[in-house]
């Protein structure tokens, strides 16, 4: 169906604007229910929020069950994420960086073998 904008005023301030969802009570289950779970701010104490139904509606508080901002990205789990591809990225610098050593040192060896032949061959032409 065509959904429809409800917005209602929040008549107290609870500080934790994050939690907020547009719900309505469900009367099949007797439970309060988020119908929009990103209602919009609109103004200072104002927000809106999307529907296909009208009923009585209500702005609930940790109607998200506590679980943060829905809408929005959550920081500390971009943190993390961050915080991994550098962890990864510096673990991959070393295992190279060993690497490339470790195949100096073998191309160093092979070419003092090859000088210490090629001068022990030179040794027993001239005498």
């Amino acid at each position: 169906g065509q959904r429809i904008e409800i917005c209602l005023e929040q008549t107290s301030n609870t500080g934790d604007e994050e939690d907020i969802c547009l719900g309505f009570f469900n009367e099949e289950n007797n439970r309060w229910e988020c119908e929009d779970r990103c209602p919009q701010k609109s103004g200072s104490s104002t927000y809106c929020g999307k529907t296909d139904h009208l009923t009585s509606f209500a702005l609930l508080l940790s109607g998200n069950e506590g679980g943060g901002d829905p809408c929005g990205s959550d920081g500390s789990y971009a943190l993390a994420w961050a915080s991994l591809a550098c962890v990864i990225f510096a673990v991959c610098l070393i295992v190279i960086a060993a690497v490339l050593i470790e195949l100096s040192y073998i191309h160093k060896q092979r070419r003092q073998k090859s000088f210490l032949k090629r001068l022990g061959t030179t040794m027993q032409t001239t005498l």
